[in-house]
């Protein structure tokens, strides 16, 4: 109980107290009752994100790539809740956990919300967006998180960001502002407006941290390590997009 009480306060926003209309729409889908119900994937993360979209959840999810989160995963239930199917996913995998806030299910390794070595942790004094589209503002949030991550070093050149940033189907123009804001919040607010309801954190199997201290992630779409001076990397997905091999 302790422990679900905090992992709930430390995800907490200052922006979602009382809890929001999406938060209360995510325990009427958790409390649907299931007969049977069947799911097959090839990953841990693949199973989660099949129930994410079956069921319109909201969905954050971080995990590591080990040979045990790669297994083939095919589970049945009778008489269950789609609580009680996410329960037992995330029960199956040794040493992950979950907690409900913002509205979206968060699914991670435990003790990841506590972990100050986490750029998930890791708190923005003030992040806005004023009628811009999600994929610009992730990019803003990445470029912004890379300043604290993988500072250039003294020595270097003062070099500006150029470059193009496209936008998909499900992207669209949002406004909002927080303040004292995780990282982990600031996606779930990017996620929740838009199409792109699953967030997607991977790391390498070793941890291992850059020279300022945060645990190096990995890209969710090949096993080539990310450079210190590209981390953090994270992925957005709709309902019902594949997830690679």
């Amino acid at each position: 109980m302790y422990t679900l009480l905090l992992a709930t306060l430390l995800l907490q926003p200052i922006w979602a107290l009382p809890p929001p209309p999406s938060e209360q729409g995510l325990q009427v889908k958790l409390r649907a009752n299931l007969e049977n119900y069947t799911v097959a994937a090839e990953t841990f993360p693949q199973a989660l994100t099949k129930v994410a979209a079956q069921f319109e959840i909201p969905m954050g999810i971080e995990w590591i790539r080990t040979s045990a989160t790669q297994r083939e995963i095919r589970r049945s239930w009778r008489h269950t809740t789609v609580y009680g199917v996410v329960e037992s996913l995330v029960k199956s995998q040794s040493g992950y956990d979950f907690a409900i806030a913002n509205g979206v299910i968060h699914v991670f390794p435990k003790g990841a919300l506590m972990d100050r070595s986490s750029f998930l942790n890791h708190r923005i004094n003030k992040f806005e967006a004023k009628n811009e589209f999600a994929g610009v503002l992730s990019y803003r949030l990445r470029e912004l998180l890379k300043r604290t991550i993988s500072p250039p070093l003294p020595s270097s050149p003062a070099l500006g960001t150029a470059g193009s940033i496209a936008t998909g189907a499900g992207d669209r123009r949002i406004t909002f502002r927080l303040v004292n804001a995780s990282v982990r919040q600031i996606l779930d607010k990017l996620s929740l407006a838009t199409d792109f309801r699953i967030w997607i954190v991977t790391y390498p199997e070793d941890r291992t941290l850059t020279e300022t201290g945060f645990r190096r992630v990995a890209s969710l779409y090949t096993s080539s390590s990310v450079a210190d001076n590209e981390q953090p990397v994270w992925a957005f997905l709709r309902w019902g997009d594949a997830l690679p091999k």
